[in-house]
């Protein structure tokens, strides 16, 4: 289900293929896109310094650059999560299995909630954007943490 991250590590070629490959991966990951969220993701990376840029998010890991602005954060997902957290996730995503969802909540500080979403895939704000949103806003209103 990762095999698009080993090809986003090669240079030049995903960047020069990325209106492909997002239409691509979105079908793969969950129900029929929509056509505009689509364009709306080609949209935002129009030139080529914009789809290095997006494409950064997998290489930086490999190659191991960090700012040294960044220095103390970048193992932080290393560490696990502190405060109690909402974790959502689509049932129909086809690039993290839905399973994985279930194993999580062992792993989450007291107060964490784990829920998967009907007929949502990896996308699942714009798959299901109703059920989305009143969830967490329902984790919100019942949060009795100060603010």
């Amino acid at each position: 289900m990762s095999g698009y991250i080993g090809f986003n590590l090669l240079p030049v070629l995903p960047e020069r293929l990325l209106d492909r490959v997002i239409p691509m991966l979105w079908r793969r990951w969950g129900p029929p896109p929509a056509g505009e969220d689509i364009a709306n993701a080609l949209a935002a990376v129009p030139t080529p310094a914009h789809r290095a840029a997006a494409l950064g998010y997998y290489r930086a890991p490999v190659r191991g650059r960090v700012s040294a602005r960044y220095a103390d954060d970048a193992t932080a997902w290393l560490r696990p999560p502190v405060s109690p957290i909402l974790y959502l996730h689509g049932d129909a995503d086809g690039c993290m299995r839905p399973e994985f969802a279930n194993r999580l909540v062992d792993f989450l500080p007291a107060g964490s909630e784990v829920a998967q979403v009907p007929s949502a895939g990896h996308f699942l704000h714009l798959d299901q954007p109703d059920p989305v949103h009143r969830r967490i806003l329902d984790h919100f209103a019942d949060d009795d943490s100060p603010a």
